[in-house]
């Protein structure tokens, strides 16, 4: 039986070699990991995905507009600052549906969901 040998390398946050390997020789099987070493935070980062739909993409649009901005003004009232806040765009997805008549279904499109991301911290 061979004996095993585990390597474990701890990385630091710029470290660029993340490579992993399996040697094996006639004389042991060598296991290389490379972990990333747990440390406190400098800063935490809250991400809420917030979404709407509409039945265009002007009224999924003003949808999700609102509703960002309901979410903003309430942050705002527990003391979070605006410049604090990042909303992003995350996508724009058509909304399709069926109507059965008989055996037949038939796609149409039904609408626009659209997706945001509003981060701070």
């Amino acid at each position: 039986m061979l004996p095993i040998l585990i390597a474990i390398e701890i990385m630091g946050k710029n470290s660029e070699d993340n490579t992993n390997y399996i040697a094996i020789s006639d004389s042991a099987i060598v296991f290389s990991a490379k972990i990333l070493l747990n440390t406190y935070a400098d800063e935490y980062v809250l991400t809420y995905g917030l979404d709407k739909t509409g039945a265009t993409p002007k009224i999924a649009s003003d949808n999700i507009n609102k509703q960002v901005n309901d979410f903003q003004n309430l942050l705002k009232k527990e003391g979070i600052l605006e410049n604090e806040m990042y909303v992003d765009f995350i996508s724009q997805t058509k909304v399709y549906d069926y109507k059965v008549v008989g055996n037949i279904a038939t796609q149409f499109l039904s609408g626009f969901w659209l997706k945001r991301m509003l981060l701070f911290n």
